[in-house]
């Protein structure tokens, strides 16, 4: 591959995504009630430091907790973790002006990918030290499945920016979990909101959470219908690398401006 981009969950301590910041169990949202209902923000800025969400039952505690996924009865945010909610845009915004705000279910997980703790890349890979890496999730108050964008799908990250300046059009596709961050990246790449991608999956390089193997396979599907090439490890072995004329590279050499520029990307 000519390049390779990492992205890393890279999240606080108390992240929106814990279950444990709700005083609840990690996968609660899969108890049949769905995930923790939020109100999000959508700043001006696009920047993902300043999106926020605020826990629905923070703002209106009376909320039916029979059919809607609740923290613990008796919990109150104010009390038993504040740091949620202090300094939470979403939490001030959608308290004073809830037109203004949008509803968000989040998925409750483990604590994971901590800055200070196990945000790492396993030794097992072979990274080098001139790879790129897109770091996500850093914002407390806002989870992010995709390399490109954060979940309220209204904040991007530097992805779709740093391949357009590198001229990657084509990407293939791997890593954890298959059908959330994977799945999520992958119809990011293909959807309105980043630019052009021709896009595959390796499937045999990526996992579902919990080695779920329905959701595995569904989220398969989803890619594909996005438009994502499905294929294996063994194929893209087998796949050759385009060959070029003296022809093609000096042709090249004149469109990509390189003449008194020898250290401008080369894009073939």
């Amino acid at each position: 591959f000519d390049e390779v981009i990492w992205t890393q969950d890279y999240h606080p301590a108390g992240h929106i995504s814990f279950g444990s910041t709700h005083g609840l169990a990690p996968f609660a949202h899969l108890g049949g009630k769905g995930g923790l209902d939020m109100m999000c923000i959508s700043p001006q800025s696009g920047l993902t430091s300043e999106g926020a969400c605020c826990p629905s039952y923070h703002l209106n505690s009376s909320m039916d907790c029979e059919t809607n996924l609740c923290p613990p009865a008796g919990w109150s945010y104010a009390v038993n973790n504040s740091a949620i909610i202090t300094a939470n845009a979403a939490c001030e915004t959608c308290a004073s002006n809830p037109g203004s705000c949008f509803a968000q279910e989040q998925a409750m997980w483990t604590d994971h990918c901590l800055q200070d703790g196990d945000a790492t890349f396993p030794t097992s890979l072979i990274k080098n030290p001139g790879d790129t890496v897109v770091q996500k999730g850093m914002n407390k108050f806002v989870d992010a499945y995709s390399g490109f964008m954060d979940n309220t799908q209204t904040l991007k990250t530097s992805l779709d920016a740093t391949l357009q300046a590198k001229g990657i059009k084509k990407l293939y596709i791997v890593g954890i979990a298959t059908d959330v961050c994977v799945q999520w990246t992958v119809t990011d790449a293909l959807g309105a909101n980043t630019a052009n991608y021709d896009v595959t999956v390796i499937k045999d390089a990526t996992a579902a959470v919990l080695g779920d193997v329905k959701n595995y396979n569904m989220a398969m599907g989803t890619m594909a219908s996005a438009g994502a090439k499905i294929v294996t490890t063994a194929d893209v072995l087998t796949t050759q690398c385009p060959s070029y004329t003296c022809g093609d590279i000096k042709g090249k050499y004149r469109t990509n401006g390189c003449c008194g520029d020898p250290n401008k990307l080369f894009n073939l």
